[in-house]
């Protein structure tokens, strides 16, 4: 063997002393950190023993307004009561690494009561004891069934657990990590801010503004009534049934569908940064403002004072359109029906523009794509002075038009029916078709 060979497995021999030496002191420190705070380590799960236990506290609610729940690992159900006592009705699971041992733990949990003024907190003291698996860990929980009179305000700090309240008249704002909250036949005030879980509400009447906050979960709302509504979800559909806000209504994804069916609100705005947006159904007293970067657009039968649509990538389908119209578009065909008095300003780069309808006899109109044809149906009594252009393809109309100006094949100005406010389209690379909408 020689040197430089023998001094390499001596360094490797080296090395590999100091990575035992390295790993059994890591393990002798986890061991001591754990015996430390009072627990005991497990190496294998089929050592860990769960238990439960029951307990009821009742609590007289006459000097109380409020309760507050700061829990870890819960799951909590909210009804109300016809009297005038609150009651928590405890379901206890303790974990330990013998039967005897999880029944101790379970019976011996509790849930910690502070009062200041008149509100009382709720929190689950941190188990002196606890199991630690190798690759799992086991948490000590309390989950409640809280029955309370109502107007009583209500405040759940969360961190793993479901939240559900049902046929409840209150004030409520949910907190949640982990876990779905569910909410039925409420009325009262209600904030939610989600982390991770599904949020349905089913029949809700708001008295206060409403607004819901998560990040990683479906949204799905059916009849909700506030003075206001704003909406944020990062990743999970929006589904959204029967929303009526006197005020604005504000809704917004990063990445995910969103799609409303029946909503009424002095105005709405809707951004999404991925994923289609679909409303059907809506009267908005107001402005209608639609923003999307990836996703198509489409809009059934929504009455609103104005439309504006900001889209990067998708088609964009609207029908049903009164009032000014205003949209810009890079990528995506146009596909427009006008209900009546339509004033359209309409921008696109990449795609097709169509549209059909009456036009507002004293507004100007424009339409202009760099790639893609305009087609323009509007019935034979308009008046307007007329631009039509394009660089490359053709020009198509069966309107009556009293030509003014030099005759070009790719250029056509006038008047229509004695003229009016302009109305240009022109296209650089798309035919431009003019023509009578049949009755």
């Amino acid at each position: 063997m020689n040197k430089k060979k023998s001094t390499g497995l001596i360094v490797a021999a080296v090395g590999l002393a100091v990575i035992s030496i390295f790993c059994v002191l890591t393990v002798i420190g986890i061991v001591n950190w754990i015996q430390r705070d009072g627990g005991s380590l497990q190496f294998f799960t089929n050592d860990t023993y769960k238990a439960t236990a029951y307990e009821t506290l009742t609590i007289d609610a006459d000097d109380l307004t409020g309760l507050e729940f700061d829990l870890d690992f819960s799951d909590i159900e909210i009804t109300e009561s016809t009297g005038n006592q609150i009651t928590l009705d405890l379901v206890k699971t303790g974990w330990a690494a013998s039967e005897e041992e999880a029944q101790e733990t379970a019976e011996t949990l509790t849930l910690d009561q502070s009062k200041r003024g008149s509100t009382i907190t709720f929190s689950i003291p941190r188990s002196p004891e606890g199991i630690t698996t190798f690759g799992q860990n086991r948490a000590d929980t309390i989950d409640i069934a809280l029955s309370v009179p109502k107007d009583m305000d209500i405040s759940i700090l969360l961190s793993s657990g479901h939240v559900t309240a049902t046929d409840y008249q209150g004030g409520l704002a949910v907190d949640n990590n982990f876990g779905n909250t569910t909410i039925t036949n409420f009325q009262g005030s209600l904030s939610i801010d989600g982390s991770n879980g599904k949020i349905t509400l089913d029949s809700v009447d708001l008295t206060e503004p409403f607004s819901l906050t998560t990040d990683f979960g479906e949204i799905n709302i059916t009849d909700l009534h506030a003075p206001e509504i704003e909406i944020k979800n990062q990743n999970g559909a929006l589904t959204l049934k029967q929303l009526y806000a006197e005020g604005d209504c504000q809704l917004s994804s990063d990445f995910t569908d969103i799609e409303v069916d029946t909503i009424e609100c002095a105005s709405l705005t809707v951004e999404s940064n991925n994923g289609p947006i679909e409303l059907n159904h809506g009267l908005i007293t107001g402005p209608l403002a639609i923003t999307t970067d990836f996703g198509n657009l489409t809009i059934k039968d929504v009455t609103a004072e104005s439309y504006d649509f900001s889209s990067r990538n998708g088609i964009i389908y609207a029908n049903s359109l009164q009032g000014k119209v205003t949209i810009d578009a890079d990528f995506g065909n146009i596909e427009l029906y006008g209900k009546e008095d339509v004033s359209l300003e309409v921008e696109g780069q990449n795609g097709d523009i169509f549209f059909q309808g009456k036009l507002n006899p004293e507004s100007t109109h424009t339409i202009t794509s760099d790639f893609g044809k305009i087609e323009v149906r509007i019935p034979a009594s308009s008046a307007f002075d007329i631009s039509l252009a394009t660089d490359f393809g053709k020009i198509e109309t069966d309107l009556p038009i009293t030509l003014s100006g030099t005759l070009d094949a790719s250029k056509m100005e006038g008047q229509i029916n004695g003229g009016g406010p302009l109305l240009k389209l022109e296209s650089q690379n798309g035919d431009i078709i003019l023509t009578t909408l049949e009755n």
